[in-house]
């Protein structure tokens, strides 16, 4: 029995060994366990301080996409206004939050990771920055190309209107020296007109003169009637290059003149005759020239009125339209410079020097027949 309990005790000192080792390694495993709980604790905190860090890296990205995209909106809606400066304004203080960004993130990982982690997480910061950077300067480089293209058109539209200025500059200065030109021209003809009254009006004056002349020299029964006078007028103007003849000249060239011994009566009636026929030329003359002059005066009025109405036109077709049409503008020259003026007035001084002769010669003929 005794050797049955020594064994029994070896057995239990071996068992009691056996525990005491099973007992250091649960007390070696638990304190690698704590170890391993407390690596663990203070893993957890770094990686709470990673993801804090991390959301407000991402809060800020955010941030900064939706401002990209509120600029973009902003490009969209007005692309036309120059947004150059601020674009450069706005990109250095997000290049500047990119890198506090990526400061922040490499302290975190270098505090709390070990070498391999740290440089996978730059690497991928590094890589994921570089990929904004490159959206971004994108988005900028769009931005940028849309608004010089909005600036191209607006400079062409600009070269376009500056070459329709210049042209309608040309137009308005041909008008003007044409407007010019028109008024020198009614100048001059304003000028001839006052001239042609001025002759008129001495014409006038030395025809009165010489009726009253001749009212005073020869007896009333003489003279003719203001009906007749009327009468003669319109067969002045009907036949302007003849003369007309009057009943009392004709009466004395068909009855012959009696051979009576009265020779003083018949000279007497020979003057009377004579300055009868003088009376009526002059008269008849003057008829003559007062049909032509009012013709002459009519014609002249009518081309004024002409040429007045194409200044009006003129005038109302450049204030509608400053490009007017070239075949107008040579119909217009052609209306004004036509060769009427000239011949009018060529015809007006004809018949001015004619009458002038005219009268010259009927004064000298009964100073020759009072000398005879």
């Amino acid at each position: 029995e005794i050797e049955y309990l020594t064994k029994q005790v070896d057995l239990l000192r071996q068992v009691n060994d056996q525990h005491a080792k099973v007992y250091e390694q649960l007390d070696v495993s638990a304190r690698e366990l704590e170890q391993n709980n407390q690596k663990l604790i203070v893993d957890n905190r770094i990686a709470q301080q990673k993801t804090q860090g991390l959301t407000e890296t991402v809060e800020l990205l955010q941030t900064q996409v939706d401002e990209l995209q509120h600029q973009v909106e902003e490009l969209k809606l007005s692309p036309v206004q120059p947004r150059a400066s601020p674009h450069r304004e706005n990109w250095s203080p997000r290049g500047s939050q990119s890198a506090s960004c990526l400061q922040e993130l490499q302290n975190t990982l270098r505090s709390g990771c070990g070498p391999d982690e740290l440089s996978y997480d730059l690497e991928s910061s590094i890589a994921l920055w570089k990929e904004e950077e490159q959206a971004s300067l994108r988005q900028s480089l769009r931005a940028l190309q849309t608004q010089f293209a909005a600036e191209r058109a607006q400079r062409e539209e600009a070269e376009q209107e500056a070459e329709l200025l210049a042209a309608e500059n040309a137009a308005l200065e041909q008008q003007l020296a044409r407007m010019e030109r028109y008024q020198s021209r009614v100048s001059e003809l304003e000028d001839e007109a006052e001239e042609l009254r001025q002759l008129w009006k001495l014409e006038s004056s030395s025809r009165s003169s010489r009726l009253n002349i001749i009212h005073g020299l020869l007896p009333h029964s003489l003279l003719l009637n203001p009906e007749e006078e009327n009468e003669g007028a319109p067969a002045a103007v009907k036949s302007p290059a003849i003369l007309k003849r009057c009943a009392s000249e004709r009466l004395m060239k068909a009855t012959p003149v009696p051979d009576s011994l009265d020779r003083i009566y018949d000279h007497e009636c020979s003057c009377v005759r004579r300055a009868e026929v003088v009376k009526y030329r002059g008269i008849s003359l003057l008829n003559e020239v007062d049909a032509q002059y009012s013709a002459l005066q009519v014609k002249y009025d009518e081309l004024l009125q002409r040429c007045q109405l194409g200044k009006e036109e003129e005038q109302t077709s450049g204030i509608s339209t400053a490009h007017p049409a070239p075949a107008d503008v040579e119909d217009r020259r052609d209306d004004f410079h036509q060769p009427e003026y000239k011949e009018l007035f060529r015809e007006i001084f004809s018949r001015l020097r004619k009458t002038k002769e005219e009268l010259i010669e009927n004064r000298e003929r009964p100073s020759g027949d009072q000398t005879n």
